[in-house]
């Protein structure tokens, strides 16, 4: 009877992780299934022979100029992620912030967002691994709001209202600013019990570290990252051979904002449906639509993640120290 008992307690023990990695496997299965599905309707919808046809068009030239762009869009990325490291660890070189920031984007390419950067500091201690987790949270945060503003740009080219556009630009400096005291109401959930949580303690007291000079400082960084990165895209809808004007450069950021959905692995598909969605209406045909966005996710994210791959797998001195 006892042994009956143990049994049935051993049984009912177990399911927990057992059913997570059941839901986990499946939700992964999901996302494969509707990453296929929305690639192919999308491929439907821009004519496969076309796709194919345009990317093999590419002007070779073009299309290594984007890639000869992109260390310098990522030195600028990292140099913003070192700074907010060093918040953390003052002697956070640019080489751990290099292949931290490597390492995250190589899961980053399948999150929404690219939030599987949150792995930048698992390199780090148990102890600097919360704080650490924070700051990426917030250059995170910086990012998804950068282009939110940059969007807002193609939202007025779309609907007008640049009043509003400017209020809501105004409000993203004071938010950049004034963040550490925002992060202050975090800490305030002690009173709903939320504080009592060890690592939301810690996520808002790495936040709140952050002074508004560094602040705005990064936000410099993240604006000027973005406006390498959509230079690069622009490029490579260049490659294709197709005229299109310069306002379809101020729709990119909406096109980005699109892969916040939690629908596909690393937003392909969303992507690129956005993109033909948005560009029709300066007759950009839908192939090229879909080849551009495509091949600027390979070059920008891709490539890095292969390389983030690389970096984890080598053996490296500072791997336990990140301060060397």
């Amino acid at each position: 009877m006892s042994s009956a008992c143990a049994q049935t307690h051993s049984k009912m023990s177990e399911p927990a992780p057992a059913q997570t990695q059941k839901r986990f496997s499946l939700s992964t299965l999901l996302k494969i299934l509707l990453t296929v599905s929305a690639v192919g309707y999308i491929l439907w919808l821009a004519q496969p022979d076309r796709v194919l046809g345009y990317f093999l068009t590419i002007d070779l030239h073009y299309l290594g100029l984007a890639i000869l762009i992109k260390p310098l869009t990522d030195a600028v990325k990292i140099r913003k992620w070192q700074i907010l490291a060093q918040v953390q660890l003052p002697k956070f070189s640019f080489w751990s912030a290099l292949r931290s920031f490597y390492i995250g984007i190589s899961l980053a390419v399948v999150t929404p967002f690219a939030i599987g950067e949150l792995s930048r500091g698992a390199f780090a201690s148990e102890k600097d691994r919360t704080e650490l987790a924070g700051l990426v949270l917030f250059d995170k945060v910086l990012d998804l709001g950068t282009v939110a503003l940059y969007s807002l740009l193609g939202l007025v080219l779309l609907f007008g209202q640049p009043l509003i556009a400017f209020i809501l630009i105004l409000a993203y400096v004071l938010v950049v600013a004034f963040l550490n005291r925002i992060i202050t109401l975090l800490e305030a959930a002690n009173y709903f019990g939320l504080g009592r949580l060890a690592v939301v303690q810690r996520l808002a007291s790495s936040v709140k570290t952050i002074t508004p000079q560094l602040a705005l400082r990064t936000a410099g960084l993240s604006l000027l990252y973005f406006i390498l990165f959509y230079l690069q895209a622009a490029i490579i809808m260049t490659a294709y051979g197709e005229a299109y004007p310069f306002e379809a450069v101020l729709l990119f950021p909406i096109i980005t904002l699109s892969t916040i959905l939690p629908i596909t692995i690393g937003g392909v598909g969303i992507r690129e449906g956005t993109a033909i969605l948005l560009l029709q209406r300066f007759n950009i045909p839908e192939a090229v639509a879909f080849n551009t966005f495509f091949m600027h996710f390979v070059v920008a994210n891709v490539l890095a993640g292969l390389v983030g791959a690389v970096l984890f797998l080598l053996p490296q001195r500072d791997r336990t120290s990140p301060t060397t």
